[in-house]
């Protein structure tokens, strides 16, 4: 019988409702149905009553309930206990952003309160890390956007990232507020991989503008982009940074309309996720409101 089974169980019968709480949980309502389902078929009853107003439970599920809060209950006990006495290693994989998306404040943060933990950090496009994940060759992964190749993984909203267009200083549009995707139709454009997320992003919000972008250089890690951009061989639409990561005094960036925005995940398996992991999303989710948005 899986333990987060269980705890799934004990948050829907708290909630009374699938909606509500497969938001709670991070999960779709159609994996914790399908987990609920799980549960019955192994004790060979229904848990829930489903009815006009909603879910109850059933006689079984109320004889389940005080049983399945015990066992949660004894393996947060045994696991706090453990963690004081053992060491851990926790391996994370993430976008290369782990300075602007606070990543590395968080775990900072994290090593402070459990010194017996030691982070590993894989940098990585989203698709290379979540395969990684997807192997077991990571524990956590902080990746971008929703791959649905990967859809038994479990993911937690991070952070929301605007985007901007990046021009050398004496671009006549670098005085400007705002810039119309449009009016970048005879501009060049410096972009990342074509099979990277964020170039799929700025290649169709061009075509939804009402042209195809004019690609000079497809920049694979995006550590030349904006140097490219200051020696003025074109502009490139890319994730928001604050002045102090710009850090090439020749470019300027300006807010994008319409908007474009990508949303960073925090992915896992829910099946084999080890206790420290476990540990650190419930540490990301209480932290994620000072995390805020970079929009």
């Amino acid at each position: 019988m899986e333990i987060n089974y269980l705890n799934e169980f004990v948050e829907l019968a708290r909630i009374g409702n699938y909606t509500k709480a497969s938001q709670r949980l991070y999960i779709s309502q159609s994996v914790l149905s399908k987990h609920i389902k799980a549960l019955e078929s192994e004790l060979g009853a229904p848990l829930f009553i489903r009815g006009k107003q909603g879910i109850s439970l059933s006689k079984q599920g109320e004889m389940l309930l005080p049983y399945a809060s015990r066992i949660i209950a004894i393996k947060e006990e045994f696991l706090k206990k453990m963690q004081v006495h053992s060491h851990a290693l926790l391996r994370i994989a993430s976008v290369p952003a782990v300075g602007r998306l606070k990543i590395g404040d968080l775990l900072a943060g994290f090593v402070k309160e459990n010194p017996n933990v030691t982070v590993n950090i894989i940098e990585g496009e989203s698709a290379l890390l979540l395969d990684r994940l997807q192997k077991e060759e990571c524990d956590l992964a902080f990746a971008r956007g929703v791959d649905e190749r990967y859809s038994e993984l479990v993911r937690i909203p991070y952070i929301v990232e605007g985007m901007a267009v990046f021009l050398p200083i004496n671009h006549p549009m670098a005085s400007r507020k705002q810039v119309e995707i449009s009016e970048l139709r005879d501009e060049t454009f410096i972009c990342s991989s074509h099979n990277n997320l964020m170039h799929r992003l700025v290649y169709d919000a061009c075509v939804s503008a009402g042209f195809e972008p004019k690609i000079a250089y497809m920049d694979n890690n995006g550590r030349h982009t904006l140097e490219m951009v200051e020696q003025g061989l074109g502009i490139s639409i890319r994730n928001k940074q604050n002045e102090l990561q710009i850090d090439h005094a020749g470019v300027c960036q300006v807010p994008v309309v319409p908007p474009i925005e990508t949303v960073i995940y925090l992915y896992y398996h829910a099946k084999n996720i080890l206790p420290v992991a476990e540990k650190f999303i419930q540490y990301v989710m209480a932290k994620r409101k000072s995390v805020g948005e970079t929009r």
